[in-house]
């Protein structure tokens, strides 16, 4: 079954909210990658290891990437709390719900409960996890860069062209970086949905209102047919579907889940069997369910 136009519209509210967060860190995560390849050139002139220079650029990305997960967090924090707020029948105030500000996400979210020094700490070490990922792939095309050049004993133009062959299949493009862009994307996306699960999981009231989750995407023409085959899925909150697909479900994935409360008659029932496809690698279970334990 289809999501409802409502719920198209506020999975395109919430796509909204993370792309704001997006841009912002995802230039400064291409400008690292423009660094961390020039690092590994002028490396290689100068006679020093291109890996361990690249490697070094590259951990300018951890704190973009943490911060970035934590605006992300307290932002999905503060729409679950403004979902739940309509449930329970009262209003809380915030100014706005797209602000990216950290300084004024703090405090925000310490009127909501939430800590964001501890959740800053295990972003920190989600972001430091990530790094180690794109790090290892870019080491394996760096290292067999290096053997190429040594085997072939080519001059030094040639050798730069054959370093920066090793980035462009590492993902690390001047004009494309998108193997740091789609890990940025997916651990924001990731903190943004932990966030709106931490709300819930921690408001008592909440929680014994809450029936369960229903799957929407974007609705456009860039979604995945596996994932529009998700659509309008409505399954209790303890089901165990949740721990798989509660989006990001893969790498790329903008899908949401929109909270379903008792009190919704129309919409707190299940919508019965779903055909989804295995898992990818790294997504048997939910990015954000594991940063929400």
């Amino acid at each position: 079954m289809p999501a409802s136009p409502s719920s198209i519209a506020l999975a395109d509210t919430m796509d909204r909210e993370k792309r704001r967060i997006e841009r912002v860190g995802i230039k400064q995560t291409g400008a690292i990658g423009v660094l961390a390849r020039t690092a590994a050139l002028r490396a290689f002139q100068t006679g020093a290891s291109p890996i361990e220079a690249a490697k070094i650029a590259l951990r300018d990305m951890l704190p973009v990437l943490a911060d970035g997960m934590l605006a992300a967090h307290m932002t999905g924090s503060l729409r679950a709390s403004k979902t739940g707020a309509a449930a329970l029948k009262r209003r809380l105030r915030f100014d706005s719900a797209y602000d990216e500000a950290l300084r004024l996400l703090r405090e925000k979210a310490r009127s909501l409960g939430i800590d964001p020094d501890a959740y800053g700490t295990l972003f920190a070490q989600a972001a430091a996890s990530r790094l180690v990922d794109i790090s290892a792939v870019l080491e394996q095309k760096l290292t067999a860069a290096t053997a190429e050049i040594i085997r072939t004993g080519v001059h030094t133009q040639r050798g730069m062209e054959i370093i920066r062959q090793a980035f462009d299949a590492a993902g690390i493009t001047v004009q494309n970086p998108y193997q740091l862009e789609t890990a940025y994307r997916l651990e924001v996306g990731s903190a943004y949905a932990a966030g709106r699960l931490a709300v819930i999981q921690n408001s008592p009231d909440l929680q014994s209102l809450l029936w369960g989750w229903e799957y929407v995407t974007v609705g456009d023409d860039r979604v995945r047919p596996t994932h529009a085959a998700l659509d309008g899925t409505r399954k209790p909150k303890d089901d165990p579907f949740w721990v798989r697909h509660t989006p990001p479900i893969d790498y790329g994935c903008r899908c949401s889940t929109l909270e379903i409360y008792k009190d919704e008659a129309d919409l707190a029932s299940d919508s019965g069997a779903v055909d989804a496809l295995p898992p990818d690698e790294g997504f048997t279970v939910s990015p954000a369910w594991r940063l929400v334990g």
